[in-house]
């Protein structure tokens, strides 16, 4: 048996999942042969695993979160992949990210600020999601909101916007709406 791990379940919540298969979706125009990507707040890195079992092209695939405790969890969700993937504890406005082709961020709303985004290099290609959810209280902890996509565009400038939309998640009380943007920095 092996060491048992503590995994907050709603990481595969339908939202979370549809958000990902979305991203998928809409990355591989975007992918060259050796492509190596940065996954900023990648929780358990679902979506490194998600990106790693669609895209042969990725050679390279690093997940970064501030938070320790996830790092054991996604190191196993992606263990097939142990010579692509780093999964790394540390913030995300500290990463270099220089010898990365694309940099994925699908949880701006929980930072507390953008120097993650300042942290970009210019001219890299980026894609960013968010919610319009404002709720600052668990689960969300939202304390960095995006209530529009226009707000969202103006809070994350790009040079070039090769991608914009919005899509509607809706559940049997309410909906939230999830946004993503890909372009250059």
């Amino acid at each position: 048996m092996g060491t048992k791990l503590d995994i907050d379940i709603t990481s595969f919540s339908h939202g979370q999942i549809t958000s990902k298969i979305w991203l998928c979706d809409h990355i591989e125009p975007y992918l060259k042969p050796n492509t190596k990507i940065l996954i900023l707040g990648a929780w358990y890195n679902v979506l490194g695993f998600m990106l790693l079992t669609r895209y042969k092209q990725i050679t390279k695939l690093t997940g970064i979160d501030i938070n320790h405790e996830v790092k054991p969890i996604a190191d196993k969700i992606c263990d097939s992949w142990s010579s692509i993937v780093s999964n790394i504890t540390m913030d995300s406005a500290k990463v270099n990210m220089d010898d990365y082709d694309i940099i994925i961020n699908c949880s701006p709303e929980h930072m507390i600020t953008n120097d993650w985004f300042n942290n970009i290099p210019d001219n890299k290609l980026v894609i960013i999601q968010s919610s319009d959810m404002t709720i600052q209280e668990e689960p969300w902890l939202i304390c960095n909101p995006n209530t529009s996509l226009g707000e969202f565009l103006d809070k994350y400038k790009l040079q070039t916007v090769l991608f914009k939309d919005t899509i509607k998640l809706p559940y049997s009380t309410s909906f939230y709406q999830r946004f993503m943007i890909i372009g250059n920095k």
